[in-house]
């Protein structure tokens, strides 16, 4: 099954499908030059397409399976991540070309041009606001100390209960002389 959907073979009730796809997928739909901080296992689709007119209505599920790097520990650990999708395709002949600002029904909305819709694009898009901004691998988290190195996960060490030097601990001890001028 793939993601292209050929919109005159759409029947009255549409069509409902379940597609399978991997990382070298993942990876050959994003630049090339694009530094990623996670990299993608296995992408599950399931998806409905309607036609309406000339109007496509395609929704569905996502689940992918993301291999990250703590930001607290540094240690790789796989996250689970699904979400739901809804857009709305028309002809690109309908877009009348306006300067407004976009409400919030109108960004489901995407064009297609020809017999074709390809949903590929949208759902790496998907998947990539699905990744966290600060990872973890639980919120547990303790983290890497930073006086040893050693990550309070797997080891604790001594180092926990002390206090960390502030470079502003000098001024601690700085006298100022009043009445000088």
């Amino acid at each position: 099954m793939s993601l292209i959907i050929v919109i005159s073979t759409i029947p009255e009730g549409g069509i409902r499908r379940s597609v399978s796809k991997g990382k070298d997928w993942f990876d050959h739909l994003l630049p090339a030059d694009e530094h990623r901080d996670f990299s993608v296992g296995d992408i599950h689709v399931e998806y409905t397409a309607e036609r309406i007119n000339e109007k496509v209505i395609v929704s569905g599920q996502i689940q992918a399976t993301l291999v990250m790097v703590c930001c607290r520990c540094l240690e790789k650990f796989i996250l689970h991540v699904g979400t739901p999708f809804r857009y709305i395709y028309q002809p690109e002949d309908d877009v009348q070309a306006t300067d407004h600002e976009l409400q919030d029904e109108e960004l489901e909305w995407c064009f297609y041009h020809g017999d074709t819709i390809d949903i590929s694009e949208r759902i790496v898009e998907q998947i990539v606001l699905q990744v966290p901004m600060k990872p973890l691998c639980s919120e547990n988290c303790k983290g890497i100390c930073p006086v040893c190195g050693g990550n309070r996960n797997i080891k604790p060490c001594h180092h926990e209960d002390e206090t960390t030097h502030s470079p502003f601990d000098a001024l601690k001890n700085l006298k100022v002389k009043k009445g000088s001028s």
